[in-house]
């Protein structure tokens, strides 16, 4: 890790440690995020991305990181970029309530539409209310009433490039929340005792444990690998890979720790909730659809997988 990325993450933990574990675009803008992307992408999104999933932090830096990719046609600043949902397709038609707001309850929001073939940006008003539920600690909250206004046609690739980045800050997110549900798990383990011994003296503590560390080294390579190229399909394999990995977590991690982890005194829930969260946003697969596809047509080996 460089100097850099320990930086970072020092600054990203003390942020984030605040009573409501918020940071604000102010924040991010005051502390020269915009200056740190154009010189390190991967340290102003990634690193901040898996502390911000380590901490439970609350941000708009996937919004922030996205519309940096859009050319500056969404003002982060003063309006929201409304994500689609895994399970909402973006059409003419989306519905807005449908969809999440990822922080507070803006009333200026942007929309990203599939018409045509081709993607535009509708702005739009709206009243939000607080969504609770799930995860009531991520301020999410959803639109009621909508007002729709102007729309911006995006050239052919930019809204892909938006959701290539998009993706890895997803993936760095989860992958952060992966790494302390490993740790609150090997602390349980390590610690609690069964038959005069600890848990994790038992081989099959050990074989779920290791695979949650197999899984979460996986995608930490799968996303390596998509930070050098920024290719679509490796941005859309990294999301796919950490998800992966969430998913081996949230089962033998809880599996390990019996009931301990549903307790409300423990903080394990929290992290499962967050990692839901997180799972709904973005669809991976199109773009693993499209790589394969290109494969599979072509018969050879495309640079996406050399």
């Amino acid at each position: 890790m460089s100097f850099l990325e320990e930086s970072l993450r020092a600054t990203a933990e003390e942020l984030f440690s605040s009573d409501d574990h918020q940071v604000t675009v102010a924040q991010l803008v005051e502390l020269g995020w915009s200056e740190l992307y154009a010189e390190e992408p991967k340290a102003a999104v990634g690193v901040l991305a898996e502390m911000q999933g380590r901490c439970l932090g609350i941000s708009r830096l996937l919004e922030l990181a996205m519309a940096t990719e859009l050319g500056g046609l969404v003002d982060v600043a003063s309006e929201a970029l409304v994500l689609p949902l895994r399970s909402v397709a973006l059409s003419g038609t989306t519905d807005l309530t449908s969809s999440l707001l990822l922080v507070g309850a803006p009333s200026a929001v942007v929309l990203p539409v599939l018409e045509d073939g081709r993607v535009s940006l509708v702005r739009a008003t709206v009243t939000a209310e607080a969504v609770r539920g799930l995860d009531p600690k991520a301020h999410v909250a959803r639109p009621r009433s909508v007002s729709v206004g102007e729309t911006v046609a995006l050239e052919d690739g930019v809204w892909d490039r938006a959701i290539a980045l998009g993706s890895l800050e997803l993936a760095q997110e989860t992958l952060g929340v992966v790494g302390v549900l490993v740790d609150l798990a090997v602390d349980h383990v390590t610690n609690r005792h069964q038959f005069g011994v600890p848990l994790g003296t038992f081989q099959a503590v050990q074989h779920r444990l290791a695979d949650v560390h197999v899984a979460r080294e996986a995608a930490r390579v799968v996303a390596e690998l998509a930070w050098e190229s920024r290719e679509s399909a490796l941005c859309a394999a990294a999301l796919g890979a950490a998800r992966r990995a969430f998913v081996s977590a949230r089962v033998n991690c809880h599996q390990v720790m019996g009931a301990m982890g549903f307790t409300w005194e423990h903080d394990q829930h929290w992290y499962l909730r967050r990692g839901i969260l997180l799972d709904l946003l973005l669809d991976h697969r199109p773009g693993l659809s499209r790589a394969v596809d290109t494969v599979v047509t072509s018969m050879e080996r495309t640079d996406v997988w050399s």
